[in-house]
This record gives structure tokens, sequence and C-alpha cells, in this order.
């Protein structure tokens, strides 16, 4: 009898630990990969640090290694489908070092490795004209400071 009883409670003990793991999986994992592309409508939170809840230990599927939001000029509206690239010097010029795809509600993310750092980025949104950054970035969190101590990302 103390043997069956052992067995059921060991039984027991491994579902609640494959329980454990499967919530543990969903809450935050980086293995999981996540790049946004034109026509695409699975982003959200248009506006917010993408990176609050994209990172290890965070809510969100995924941790993003370059995220943003675009919007049409200055207004609340958000831009579709722009173009991110990233370039070794100023205004486009040097080397095109990465290319990202902004979804269909005007956000931009991807998972993979993004080496920014001292990059130059450019949006381009539908009209083809390319609106670039004076400055080198910092951060791959653009909404991070764009539309808190910057101007919000806006192309046309």
């Amino acid at each position: 009898m103390k043997l069956r009883f052992s067995f059921v409670a060991a039984l027991i003990a491994a579902g609640l630990g494959m329980l454990t793991l499967q919530s543990c999986e969903s809450e935050g994992g980086c293995g999981e990969t996540k790049i946004s592309h034109s026509g695409s409508n699975d982003s959200h939170n248009n506006g917010a640090n993408c990176v609050t809840c994209h990172k290890s230990g965070g809510e969100g599927e995924g941790c993003f290694n370059m995220c943003g939001s675009v919007y049409n000029g200055q207004s609340t509206n958000s831009l579709a489908n722009v173009t991110v690239n990233l370039y070794t010097q100023p205004q486009g010029a040097g080397e095109l070092r990465f290319t990202l795809k902004g979804d269909a509600r005007g956000n931009f993310y991807t998972t993979e490795d993004v080496a920014y750092s001292g990059l130059y980025a450019s949006v381009t949104g539908p009209s083809g004209t390319p609106h670039y950054m004076s400055a080198s970035l910092s951060s791959a969190s653009c909404n991070s400071c764009h539309g808190v101590s910057t101007n919000r990302l806006s192309a046309d």
C-alpha cells in the first residue's frame, strides 16, 4: 500500500513540475523569434517602450533587440509598413548594416542580434523619402527616447 501511494504521489509531483515548467516557458522566453514584417498586424501598444515587457523575465513574447513605433508626421496616427535602415555613417552614407520592416500597425521589432552601437538610423515611409537620425544610436529601444525626451519617430 505504501509503495502504491508513493508512486501516485511521485506522478502527481512530476505533473505539477511539468505545469510549472510550462508556465515559465510562456513568461518572457528569450528563445522565441519575433521579427516584424510588412503587412503583419500582430503588434500592439504603439508608442510604449517595447522592452518594458519584451525582455528577459518580462511578460512579452521574445526579447527585442531593436524596436519602436513610427508615426505619420507628428500626428497620433501610426504609419504602416515603414523601412528602418542602420548605416555606418550619418545621412545614409557608409555601409548599410541592417534593415527592418515595420508592420501594418506602425511598429517594428526584432529578436535578431543587432549590433546597433555607433550606427545611424533612417526611417522611410510610403513616400520613399528617408528621414535620418542625426546622432548615432545609443539604444535600440527607440520608444525609450522618441515620444519621451525627443519627438516621436516619424516619416511620410
